[in-house]
């Protein structure tokens, strides 16, 4: 079998885990926007799991308000190389670590940035190696432990072409910052 041809998928809300998921690999091989939001049952292993069914297409990708920590992803052999949405707001349990390795696996292609209501502070942003120049929206909301200097550094990894700044409700003072 070629796989599903299914192109969207929504799970959010869902209790799903994809923990225990025993599936042909690449049976989502046309799967573009996968929405788990508000999928608190997410683990992992299971959505790193269930991310090897995809065949690397995905070009929206919705984990908002998860507990995933994306803590194992940097020693995963998947790739984002085609993403142009990635949205991360709320998940409390986000790692600094887990955040930046899920970046390097990330393509250029990459335009909407949402990491709104986290508690990183984004201080170790300057150990990414790739920028992302197509960066049109950057969701900063909410973000009550973002670091200036962390702030600083995101914006040189995408700021080349940000239309679209959200720092509603971030307590970050911007002291340092001269070209707002």
């Amino acid at each position: 079998t070629d796989g599903i041809s299914l192109t969207e998928l929504d799970l959010s809300g869902t209790g799903i885990s994809f923990s225990n998921i025993r599936l042909s690999p690449a049976l989502f091989p046309n799967l573009q926007v996968l929405n788990l939001r508000s999928c608190y049952n997410l683990t992992d292993d299971g959505f790193v799991t269930f991310l090897s069914l995809t065949d690397g297409r995905l070009r929206k990708l919705n984990l908002g308000c998860s507990n995933i920590t994306l803590s194992n992803i940097g020693s995963q052999p998947i790739r984002f190389s085609v993403l142009e949405e990635l949205v991360l707001d709320f998940c409390d349990n986000l790692s600094e670590a887990g955040f930046i390795s899920f970046l390097e696996k990330v393509g250029g292609d990459l335009k909407k940035l949402n990491l709104g209501g986290n508690s990183l502070s984004l201080s170790c942003i300057d150990s990414l190696t790739k920028r992302y120049t197509k960066v049109e929206v950057l969701q900063l909301n909410n973000s009550l432990n973002l670091s200036e200097t962390g702030f600083i550094s995101l914006l040189g990894k995408v700021g080349d072409n940000l239309k679209t700044l959200n720092l509603q409700a971030s307590t970050i003072s911007l002291s340092q910052v001269d070209f707002l």
